[in-house]
């Protein structure tokens, strides 16, 4: 996915708006944080695209405090242009069209806006990482209003320069926009024509008898056709900077026209400036774009089954509302419990309301509507923002749009879809409500300077027409000629009134936020109440939904629900809803298919006279995907991660030895960190669930074995070992504690194996696995899978779980390559920071915003989950530059996870050493333990390890020698 979303808005106190507008969902959980989101103002005047996104990636840069040289390269940018008055979709002026709402479905209370969709469509675009040297750095530009969907799947690997999306179109169509001209042999780019005439383009640019190439409005600049485009802004034209010009808008430049034409090879620049003819642009400046883009050739890709829309007026987001409707947000993974209704009638969205529809009735659209009641007429109309009943019948194309605006006034804005939204002249030509000014003028028995206006021109969103505080009664006769049109206009001449862009300054698009995010409660709370909801909704939204008068019935439905994982959600909700309880932090219970008493039905040893059982594993390194295998997520969604087994200093570094002793006890023993106890009874194993505690393993796994009352039938523990002897287990991890590198649960699984073994009752790797899980929760350290398989499962391997209540890893192994082969091992150091940590504070507040729901979280995991995917590609290749990007992007996730993944002394630490590696993470949970580095060569690799040993860092910390396990847990007889 890309990690900038730059937007640009029309000046700064809609920069400021929309900056409002984007907190609120990131407060909320609802955006992702792997996304950063940047909002500039275009300066005052017309700069044209091209110089808008000059500035926009000029400020981005200047944000982020870099050159574009060492930017670019490694960052994935989405520019989105945010528009500029919005004219012609004028009920969204407020807002701007990104915050346009969309009616589509979800769970969340924030009203969905275009700009989700936009974020869906191009999360997913073919963005690449680093690999064999390419870099991964892309920019996309693409405007707000186009709304562009297509199956990332289907598009090609990126080629160098520039290249833009097509789709097919009419000539017609394409005589708006700009369209490609392709070879037909090849597909390559041979021309690009902006706006010409369809003759021209049936001619010049047919794919077809009936379509060309037509762009979509989104063009994507690779790293160096970035840098270029920047670089404009330092060039000397016509005597001052150019980025000093577009500033001062004193130059405007276009992207499509002008720096997209200069991209076609062929051209000269003097074909350049003959080809842009009119151009507001001097030679200068022509030259300075032709030197600066020729370099970076054109190409198109046309995606199968591309959706595309442009919104940009009424009747354009109208006629796409339905086609909308289909559509999913990225934050949402089911159909969506805040509905929005679609039909060839009416769409309503954000709306609680009734429509007296007729079958004549089509192409209706409410939006942001409370206990509304009108009648509409054949259509199509759009209704916004109304509250209570409107009389009379909706004329046909008429659009309703009611504001609450500042002062604690109302306005509702009545116009057409047909009106004149630009100047067009004077009075006879400009249309209102769908008829000429000076007809609706003379109608009402008004003059022109009733309004007052200049009847040789007019702009009409200027004109005082909207009366403040209206009697609905009194609005049907703004569409239709009133009963008694003097009254009427007695009315109209009387009322305080005033133009639309008085209105769109007065109206607060944080209030209409919360204004639809207050229907959305309502509809939320219905869909909760009724059942038909309540499995995707956050537990932040469900809690602003739903009062404590509620509690008792959803108590009901807890009590009654039959999916473990959705009680435990349920469960999660209340608790924070009505804070009557600590929320349940625990993971599922994970259904395991080994009896925990059999164990001890044979009440015999099967260990030899004088030698001892032997279970040894080496520690495995998470690549990628951890977290995906922890409950409940891994319950809920599945999970997939890619580790490795590995041995320390040439040996597996944990080992478990039993052996029999004289005395009728369980003797055990931790060489690492040294303690010891001695078992007698039942009531010696207590106190296990003390993570981090030497013996707490052993002795959770002698309780999960079967030591307890309820499972040793009638005889005591003393009594079955007088019988079959006493035995002394003792555990040694060389490693220190919290190191991140799965020890617990691989020395929990070794423990488990020794034991069994010790019984004569081996464990299959399935059971062993499932067993551990059930450990970890014993020991209330919760804990995944991914560690078990890591120790028990030799070498490379993918692991993959699909949703379910007892996870059961499919386990593929992997080529060993990368770990094998000297020339990418002596790219990799591994070092010990000399933190420890304890995961289990991380890993209850995983659980805690698995269970809550968060949108934001859930996509974290998701993205760390699909990282597994590129970490299995990369092996599968033999691509380390490929992993080392993959480490980054693993360890940016685990920091988004929780806080403490990182620290001072972690940051420092990479901070020192970034010169010499191109890839680096922290094993495990973070906040200390070891960190795997990768790094670009041999040499630079042998010198992050003469600075690591020369390094003072805190007592402990160190370089360790690794080797692949092939051999993963074994278990010996001595």
């Amino acid at each position: 996915m890309f990690e900038h979303l730059v937007i640009t808005a029309p000046d700064a106190r809609r920069a400021k708006q929309f900056e409002e507008l984007i907190d609120v969902r990131i407060r909320t959980g609802l955006y992702p944080r792997e996304i950063a989101f940047h909002v500039v103002p275009d300066p005052p005047g017309r700069v044209g695209s091209g110089g808008a996104t000059i500035l926009a990636l000029c400020a981005l840069l200047k944000k982020a405090n870099a050159t574009a040289e060492s930017f670019f390269p490694e960052n994935r940018v989405v520019l989105l242009h945010g528009g500029g008055e919005s004219r012609r979709l004028p009920m969204y002026a407020p807002e701007g069209k990104l915050f346009a709402p969309v009616p589509i479905s979800t769970s969340a209370l924030a009203p969905p806006v275009l700009l989700d969709l936009h974020i869906a469509s191009l999360m997913h675009y073919p963005w690449t990482e680093r690999a064999q040297g390419v870099a991964r750095g892309e920019v996309v530009v693409a405007s707000g209003d186009a709304l562009l969907q297509f199956d990332p799947h289907r598009i090609p690997p990126r080629e160098p320069g520039v290249r833009g999306i097509a789709i097919p179109a009419s000539y017609e169509a394409g005589s708006r926009h700009g369209v490609f001209q392709l070879d037909p042999a090849t597909g390559a780019v041979v021309d690009f024509h902006q706006k010409k005439p369809p003759e021209f383009l049936a001619e010049h640019a047919a794919i077809n008898a009936e379509h060309c190439a037509m762009d979509s409005g989104l063009f994507a600049f690779d790293a160096p056709a970035a840098c270029s485009l920047v670089a404009l802004a330092d060039q000397i034209t016509d005597g001052e900077r150019l980025g000093d010009a577009l500033a001062g808008a004193r130059l405007a430049i276009d992207l499509y026209r002008e720096i997209v034409i200069a991209c076609v090879a062929r051209e000269s620049a003097e074909q350049l400036a003959e080809r842009l003819g009119e151009a507001k642009i001097s030679a200068d400046t022509i030259e300075a774009i032709h030197q600066a883009m020729r370099s970076h050739p054109l190409s198109a890709v046309a995606p199968e089954d591309c959706f595309f829309r442009h919104l940009g007026t009424i009747s354009d987001y109208r006629e796409a509302c339905p086609e909308m409707s289909h559509m999913r947000a990225f934050y949402s993974r089911a159909q969506g419990e805040v509905p929005a209704s679609s039909s060839s009638a009416i769409v309503m969205v954000n709306a609680v309301a009734e429509a007296q529809t007729t079958r004549h009735a089509s192409g209706m659209v409410m939006e942001n509507c409370l206990d509304a009641s009108l009648q509409p007429g054949p259509g199509p109309n759009m209704v916004m923002g109304v509250r209570g009943k409107i009389p009379g019948t909706i004329g046909p194309g008429i659009c309703v749009d009611q504001r609450r605006i500042s002062c604690g006034d109302s306005v509702t804005l009545v116009y057409a879809e047909t009106d004149s939204l630009k100047p067009v002249g004077g009075l006879d030509q400009t249309m209102f409500c769908g008829i000429p000014v000076s007809q609706w003028l003379h109608e009402r028995q008004l003059q022109p300077s009733d309004i007052p206006v200049d009847a040789s021109s007019i702009d009409l969103i200027d004109v005082p027409l909207f009366a403040l505080n209206a009697d609905a009664a009194m609005l049907s006769g703004y569409w239709e000629l009133p009963a008694d049109p003097s009254g009427w206009a007695k009315w109209f001449k009387a009322s305080p009134r005033i133009s639309m862009v008085q209105a769109n300054d007065r109206t607060d698009p944080l209030r209409r936020d919360e204004e639809r995010r207050a229907i959305r409660r309502r509809l939320l709370r219905e869909s909760i109440l009724s059942d038909e909801g309540w499995r995707e909704a956050s537990s932040h939204d469900v809690a602003e939904a739903i009062d404590k008068a509620d509690g008792e019935l959803l108590r009901q439905r807890i009590d009654g629900s039959t999916d473990p994982m959705h009680r435990q959600y349920r469960t999660q909700t209340l608790a924070r809803v009505f804070e009557d309880g600590p929320p349940d932090h625990q993971p599922l219970a994970i259904a395991i298919r080994h009896a925990p008493h059999s164990i001890w039905s044979t009440r015999q040893w099967d260990l030899p006279a004088e030698g001892s059982i032997i279970a040894r594993a080496p520690i495995r390194f998470d690549l990628a995907g951890g977290w995906s295998d922890t409950p409940p997520y891994t319950n809920r969604f599945g999970g997939h991660v890619v580790n490795v087994a590995i041995d320390l200093n040439g040996r597996p570094p944990i080992e478990v030895r039993i052996r029999r002793i004289s005395e009728p006890v369980i003797a055990i023993r931790s060489c690492d960190p040294d303690a010891e106890a001695c078992i007698r009874d039942v009531s010696d194993i207590s106190g296990f669930a003390q993570p981090g505690q030497a013996l707490s393993l052993v002795r959770a796994a002698l309780w999960l074995s079967g030591i307890r009352r309820n499972a040793l039938t009638d005889r005591s523990l003393h009594a079955i070992l007088a019988e079959a002897g006493g035995i002394e287990i003792t555990t040694h991890a060389k490693l220190p504690t919290g190191s991140g590198l799965g020890t617990s649960s691989i020395l929990g699984a070794a423990i488990l194996a020794g034991l069994h073994e010790a019984m004569g009752m081996p464990l299959q790797q399935p059971e062993l696995i499932a067993l551990v899980l059930e450990l970890e929760r014993t020991l209330t350290t919760g804990g995944g899978w991914q560690d078990q398989v890591g120790g028990v499962v030799p070498a490379v391997k993918s692991a993959i779980t699909l949703p379910g209540l007892a996870p059961v890893p499919a386990i593929e192994q992997l080529p060993s390559a990368l770990f094998t082969d000297p020339r990418h091992t002596e790219r990799m150091t591994l070092y010990y920071t000399g933190v420890t940590r304890l995961a289990k504070n991380i890993l209850q507040d995983v659980v805690s915003q698995v269970n809550d729901a968060t949108p934001a979280y859930l996509y974290t995991v998701d993205e760390i989950r699909r990282q597994a995917g590129l970490a299995r590609d990369a092996i599968l290749a033999e691509d380390l530059d490929a992993m080392a990007s993959v480490l980054n992007l693993t360890w940016r996730s685990k920091c988004l996870i929780h806080e403490s993944t990182t620290n001072e002394l972690v940051d420092q630490l990479l901070h020192e050493t970034r010169d010499h590696w191109c890839g680096a993470s922290l094993l495990g949970a973070g906040g200390g333990g070891f960190v795997l580095f990768i790094s670009p060569d041999k040499q630079r690799a042998l010198a992050l390890g003469e600075l690591l040993e020369r390094r003072e860092g805190p007592a402990g910390a160190c370089l360790y020698q690794m080797s692949l396990n092939i051999a993963g847990l074994t278990v010996e007889r001595d």
